[in-house]
């Protein structure tokens, strides 16, 4: 697989311009797009299409969001997508826009949303002490290229904060 460099420089040679900012800002809502289906078919709800979707976003995210609202819709398969703090209790994913929430009034069970976010804690703290393990071993640490390091190093970190998220949700939920 060629790196992006490669392929834009190729592309460059048949006077093909290529916008990486751009093609980023894509990727990001095709990320985006991704993580509505999960958390509708997570709640239980994936192939209902009058769901709203909350978004606690900052400014610039919003913006970024709000030229493809229309097409969010139909591929997210949502009645609204709206821009505002999610309600205590509401499922909820953390995206690269902010905070995803899904508003699907009475079709939530709140204890089967207790039970998935308890199943996806213990799933982090599993690959949290995965990663811990791997980092702590010093014939991994001396042996992998600086890049795997930091790679696992981000991976710990993010596995961390969405931990953490995870259970300020569940504490929400169940407050």
């Amino acid at each position: 697989m060629e790196s992006v460099a490669g392929l834009t420089a190729a592309l460059g040679g048949a006077g093909v311009s290529v916008d990486l900012a751009q093609a980023g800002s894509i990727d990001a809502i095709k990320t985006f797009v991704t993580q509505a289906r999960a958390l509708k078919a997570e709640g239980g709800v994936a192939s209902r299409r009058d769901i709203k979707l909350q978004v606690s976003a900052s400014d610039d995210s919003w913006a970024a969001l709000l030229p493809h609202l229309s097409k969010l819709l139909r591929m997210a398969g949502a009645e609204a997508i709206a821009r505002g703090p999610g309600a205590e209790g509401m499922p909820a994913t953390v995206t690269t826009f902010g905070r995803l929430y899904l508003d699907a009034g009475s079709a939530i069970d709140p204890a089967a949303e207790k039970l998935r976010l308890s199943k996806e804690i213990e799933k982090l703290k599993q690959h949290i002490a995965g990663t811990e393990a791997r980092l702590a071993n010093e014939a991994f640490v001396s042996k992998a290229p600086p890049a795997v390091l930091e790679g696992a190093r981000k991976q710990l970190a993010d596995l961390k904060s969405k931990l953490a998220d995870t259970v300020r949700l569940m504490e929400n939920l169940a407050g």
